[in-house]
């Protein structure tokens, strides 16, 4: 698989990560759900940045800006849950108004034609892949996803290999490809210890 078809096949499964925890909080307020939309925002805009180089469209670095924007709308709820769980105490009802705010605004945020209009966009800019008609970087987009990958990863070591925690949509890959490029994805320094 090359490089292009890699970059898609990933980014749609952040995509659909994304989009299926959205649906879960529009129908609770579940901190899981908020965490794992935070986390697909967070892999799509690593594979954005790690893929920079495959880009020769202009709405690239649209698309990743409204990516930030949107992954910073959730921070204010995801916080609020952390300082809960690492709370042995039950919540303040001042600290329950203010979750009830944050997740107000993340509902605000889902619902905006902002959030919605980044989603079509996004879903058609990968489909479509108008982003590989480069023909000066022809030989990166049709290059070995591994290859791709092991060039790219250059200053980015040391990185770990954890396709457990990407998505449904990974088994489509053959895993050459996944190693190649998702392995560089995810720095081992950012990785969440497991819980005990």
């Amino acid at each position: 698989m090359n490089a292009a078809a890699a970059f898609a096949h990933l980014a749609a499964a952040c995509v659909k990560q994304f989009r299926l925890n959205e649906m879960a909080l529009s129908w609770s307020r579940n901190a899981d759900a908020l965490d794992q939309a935070r986390v697909s925002l967070r892999r799509l805009r690593s594979l954005f940045s790690i893929c920079k180089s495959l880009f020769a469209d202009s709405r690239f670095d649209h698309m990743r800006d409204e990516l930030r924007w949107l992954a910073s709308e959730l921070g204010d709820a995801r916080n609020i849950d952390v300082i809960k769980r690492a709370s042995d105490e039950g919540f303040s009802s001042g600290l329950q108004a203010a979750r009830n705010d944050a997740y107000g605004a993340v509902d605000a945020a889902f619902s905006s034609l902002r959030a919605r209009s980044l989603m079509i966009d996004l879903a058609e800019w990968i489909s479509i892949k108008n982003w590989r008609s480069n023909e000066t970087g022809e030989a990166l987009l049709v290059q070995p996803a591994r290859n791709f990958a092991s060039d790219e990863a250059g200053d980015h070591r040391p990185f770990s290999f954890r396709v457990s925690d990407f998505h449904e949509e990974a088994k489509y890959l053959g895993e050459d490809e996944i190693f190649g490029l998702w392995g560089c994805l995810i720095p081992a320094s950012s990785a969440v210890p497991a819980a005990t």
